[in-house]
C-alpha cells in the first residue's frame, strides 16, 4: 500500500505578525502617545501663563488710566497703595506703584508699576514705566 502525503496549500493564507513585531509596534505607539501628552501639557501651561500675564496687563492699564485722570499734584504714591490679592495666605498677585518727581530737564513724575504674581509655584514679575508731565 502506497502512503499518500497530503500537502497543505498555504499560498492563500496571509502571513501574520509575530509577537515581537506586535510588541515593537505597541512600544512605538506608547512613545507617540507620551509625546503627544507632553505637548498638550506644555500648551496648557503656556495658556495659563498667558492668562495671568493678560490679567496683570489689564490691572496695570487700569492703574495707568487712573493716573491720566488725576491732576498732577494728586499723583503720588500715597494715592496708589499696594494692590494685592491672596488666596489661603498665598500671594496671587500684587501691583506696586512708585511715583517720583523729577525736575530735569522738565518737571514731571516718573511712574513705575511692578506687577508680581505666582504661576505654578514660581513667582513672576513685570515692570512698567510711564511719565506724568506737569
Amino acid at each position: 500500500m502506497k502512503k499518500r502525503h497530503l500537502q497543505k496549500n498555504t499560498d492563500h493564507i496571509p502571513d501574520g505578525f509575530t509577537l515581537v513585531e506586535a510588541i515593537i509596534s505597541l512600544l512605538v505607539l506608547a512613545i507617540m502617545i507620551a509625546g503627544l501628552f507632553a505637548c498638550l501639557t506644555f500648551i496648557a501651561g503656556s495658556a495659563q501663563r498667558a492668562t495671568y500675564e493678560t490679567q496683570g496687563n489689564m490691572r496695570v492699564i487700569k492703574t495707568l488710566e487712573l493716573l491720566e485722570q488725576y491732576p498732577y499734584n494728586m499723583v503720588t504714591t500715597n494715592y496708589f497703595p499696594i494692590e494685592y490679592v491672596t488666596d489661603n495666605g498665598e500671594l496671587v498677585y500684587a501691583i506696586t506703584t512708585t511715583i517720583v518727581e523729577v525736575s530735569s530737564p522738565t518737571i514731571h513724575k516718573n511712574i513705575t508699576i511692578d506687577h508680581t504674581w505666582k504661576d505654578g509655584g514660581i513667582q513672576r514679575h513685570t515692570r512698567y514705566y510711564s511719565i506724568k508731565p506737569e
